[in-house]
């Protein structure tokens, strides 16, 4: 089996262990086999390749708890409006190879991208991280996931590929859509437990979805070895989700203690994408997001740290 010797790197390995210059790893096909932290390789076997790195930084790939990479556009919800699905597939194509390129080995996709995207990488179709999909997300109707605006009378939207969602609303209908959404072999369901940022027609704080309809969901992603995550701001909203069975909480800026705590107690986690609110609030007048969604962005933005200590606590 052939080997590849990294040497002469700075190398930070993850462990907690300080970042040392002049390290080695010795890699056996496609195994690392030895991290060499003080660089000298002792005899190998077999036809070895030697790479100096010259001081370069080598460390693990990197993970994102949280992407969409179907959202191409700053503003999201108008890129189905503006956009044919082509361009939004050649889009999140280009994405995914950059964000491989930034170091990201493995990313889970919070909803938009569908199975297809997954295996282009899986197949060597087009470089990228290997993705964990939540195809489409769920949603009550007026919710997060509805891209309706408040004065648009028509159906909820169904067309196009990216970041379109299904409304569904009470237990049955949740049910029928996660049943329809694992149908389309995700890697785990997506719900929405709360208002959101850049939805045109909620707020940050408020619930969305009861505990029964998550539960629904839920069952349905246990059943066959899968999980829910749930987009959710709020304590209450939080602890419904994590009440209705929730493995995983994205956001979660305006938690208090006590959800903190239901976390906890659930064996739960919470994913911060606090950066996001950072950047959007910074730069997102400029790619067109409209004056409400930049204030819920702030409102996220300003009590993250405040939510994060909470969850550091617990």
């Amino acid at each position: 089996m052939a080997i590849t010797v990294l040497r002469n790197a700075f190398l930070i390995d993850c462990t907690g262990k300080e970042p040392v210059d002049g390290a080695a790893v010795v890699i056996e096909g496609e195994r690392i086999k030895d991290v060499i932290r003080s660089g000298k390789v002792g005899p190998l076997k077999g036809k070895i390749t030697t790479l100096d790195l010259k001081g370069r930084t080598l460390m693990p790939g990197l993970t994102d708890a949280h992407v969409h990479m179907c959202a191409v556009e700053g503003n999201i919800t108008d890129q189905h409006r503006l956009l044919p699905p082509s361009l939004i597939v050649a889009k999140a194509i280009r994405r995914m190879e950059q964000a491989l390129l930034q170091g990201f080995t493995t990313v889970r996709d919070a909803g938009g991208a569908d199975y297809g995207f997954r295996e282009a990488v899986a197949q060597g179709i087009h470089p990228g991280p290997r993705m964990l999909i939540s195809g489409q997300y769920l949603s009550q109707t007026g919710g997060h996931g509805d891209k309706r605006r408040r004065a648009e009378w028509h159906d909820p939207i169904e067309c196009c590929t990216g970041m379109i969602g299904i409304i569904a609303d009470g237990p049955d209908e949740v049910r029928k859509a996660a049943r329809e959404t694992l149908r389309h072999d995700v890697d785990q369901i997506k719900i929405m437990a709360s208002g959101g940022a850049m939805s045109p027609g909620d707020e940050l704080d408020t619930t969305q979805y009861t505990i029964e309809e998550m539960r629904a969901a839920v069952e349905e992603a246990e059943a066959v070895g899968k999980y829910v995550l749930a987009h959710a701001y709020s304590g209450k909203a939080v602890r419904a989700a994590v009440k209705a069975g929730v493995r995983c909480i994205e956001h979660g800026n305006l938690i208090d203690a006590q959800a903190a705590q239901e976390i906890k107690k659930a064996g739960a986690f919470l994913v911060p994408t606090m950066v996001t609110y950072e950047a959007i609030w910074r730069e997102g007048k400029s790619y067109g997001i409209g004056e409400h969604q930049i204030q819920k962005i702030n409102m996220a933005r300003e009590k993250s740290v405040e939510g994060l200590g909470h969850a550091y606590k617990a």
